[in-house]
């Protein structure tokens, strides 16, 4: 089987070496976060400065010897797991990727592990840091809900099966899913510390979830079927969330509808038709979708974080290409009035819901 249709990570070692709370003691930690750091105090910073300035920052912060390693190595496994998004050649950390690091920063382990198995769930192929990979997939949404389906999966699986899943077919097979060629870098990149945070455990023989971590992980994943942890090409546009079932207070539907007189945010001159309480008709979107609220502590269901879309414009907001979404994107956060109530939120962070 060719490369492009299996599962890959980036880079050449694993990005973390010890537990959370010995990062400071081992060199991969240290340099993960260390690159998180540096990205943290730059905002936002392009891969070519980031490539020439990160082993001089990584000696001054924790004497890092100097040596022949790729720079891009450096940031790659933590853009695959969606620690750092790539928008345009320029890196900065994402939603999660600040959560993570301030909780490392002020001795929150079992938090910084939550935002990590947060990102775990969004990552998808392809994503910024694996471009290559024909396939369309969520792949820790599916090795947590195989775990969490037969309760502990072979350690060998990890080697020769998992890695090469390709569609919903091979989850319906997956009993009598014929063993692939041999990937180790899953058990020494992925495996290794997903072990060492007690994410996952092994016996030796088997895998399976850790009982600190298995309701957590089924609650995130309650709702999402195998099924949908596939998709097509064109499904892509769409950005697809874990979805918790989280309660909507309508009174605010009805303020935000009254705030901005029943028009269309993006347009006021999008007329679609009268209702019996209202002269034209228009739906209400939360711009940071509920599905992340587990990545704000601020509450999502407010009426900052609301705006009335015609129903073109809302299909549009979730299934137009990127080209299409940028110009809404950037107009809902400078006219709209989330940055009230969002003080800490920036344009990149929307475009990371939206576009990346």
């Amino acid at each position: 089987m060719s490369n492009h249709f299996r599962w890959q990570v980036p880079g050449n070692g694993n990005p973390f070496d010890c537990k959370l709370e010995d990062w400071n003691n081992k060199k991969m930690s240290q340099r993960s976060i260390g690159v998180l750091k540096y990205i943290n105090e730059k905002g936002s910073v392009s891969k070519q400065i980031f490539e020439s300035d990160i082993k001089d920052y990584l000696y001054k912060l924790y004497e890092h010897k100097n040596n022949d390693s790729t720079p891009a190595h450096f940031y790659r496994p933590l853009e695959f797991i969606g620690l750092i998004r790539n928008f345009n050649n320029q890196l900065s950390l994402s939603i999660d990727g600040k959560n993570f690091l301030n909780s490392i920063l002020h001795r929150q382990y079992s938090s910084a592990l939550d935002f990590y198995i947060l990102q775990m769930i969004k990552t998808k192929y392809p994503n910024t840091a694996t471009k290559d990979i024909h396939l369309n997939l969520f792949p820790f949404r599916i090795i947590f809900k195989l775990l969490l389906k037969y309760n502990r999966l072979p350690l060998l699986d990890f080697l020769y099966k998992i890695p090469y899943i390709k569609d919903i077919n091979d989850i319906v097979n997956y009993d009598t899913l014929k063993n692939n060629n041999k990937y180790e870098k899953w058990n020494t990149w992925v495996l290794s510390y997903l072990v060492k945070w007690d994410i996952l455990a092994t016996d030796g023989t088997y895998i399976f979830i850790t009982s600190t971590k298995k309701d957590y992980i089924a609650s995130l994943l309650e709702n999402i079927a195998f099924e949908d942890m596939f998709f097509s090409e064109e499904q892509s546009y769409n950005k697809t969330y874990y979805t918790k079932k989280i309660p909507r207070n309508q009174k605010l539907v009805t303020a935000v509808l009254k705030k901005y007189k029943n028009k269309c945010f993006f347009d006021e001159n999008h007329i679609t038709f009268p209702t019996k309480t209202h002269h034209n008709f228009v739906e209400c979107h939360h711009i940071i979708p509920l599905s992340l609220s587990d990545s704000f502590s601020e509450n999502l269901d407010c009426v900052n974080n609301l705006i009335p879309l015609c129903p073109n414009c809302h299909k549009a907001i979730h299934l137009a290409n990127n080209s299409f979404k940028e110009p809404l994107v950037n107009k809902i956060y400078n006219d709209s009035e989330l940055t009230v109530s969002f003080t800490n939120i920036t344009l990149d962070d929307l475009k990371e819901i939206y576009i990346l």
